[in-house]
């Protein structure tokens, strides 16, 4: 019996050495993969982190450029009405042009009919007065003394 108990105790013990023994390789094993949750957890978290840092940028950069569309749309804005008067403003000067233009052509043709005028007038008394100076000077050679009276 006590080789019996003998063997007993060196299989119990040889047994729990070999359990003591996987569970210590188990225990590494999950210390091992604990670690590598850590360090993927820690990965994970430095992503979400920079995630989060991106979307802050990018709602930052939204923002201003947001405020830049809207800045631009208010001078578009303000542009189109200048242009919508500059437009009115073409127009009616093109028209008073155009009015200058008729008043002048009409004012032309009056000074030109006023010249046309005078110039028959002066030709008409050119040609009188000639014909009087010269009815005087051959009056002097049919009778001298008459042009005196």
């Amino acid at each position: 019996m006590s080789s019996l108990l003998s063997l007993v105790e060196s299989r119990l013990t040889a047994e729990i050495e070999a359990i003591a023994s996987l569970m210590l390789e188990q225990s590494l094993q999950s210390r091992a993969v604990a670690d590598q949750v850590q360090q993927r957890w820690s990965a994970l978290d430095a992503t979400f982190i920079a995630m989060q840092n991106s979307f802050h940028d990018l709602q930052s950069v939204i923002t201003r450029l947001t405020f830049s569309l809207d800045t631009s749309l208010s001078q578009v804005v303000h542009v189109q009405e200048i242009q919508k008067e500059v437009t009115e403003s073409v127009s009616l000067l093109d028209n008073k042009i155009f009015q200058l233009t008729e008043v002048t052509h009409r004012e032309i043709e009056t000074i030109n009919q006023t010249a046309l005028a005078l110039i028959d007038t002066f030709q008409r008394r050119s040609k009188r007065e000639a014909w009087l100076t010269n009815l005087q000077w051959l009056s002097r050679f049919v009778e001298p003394s008459s042009c005196y009276y």
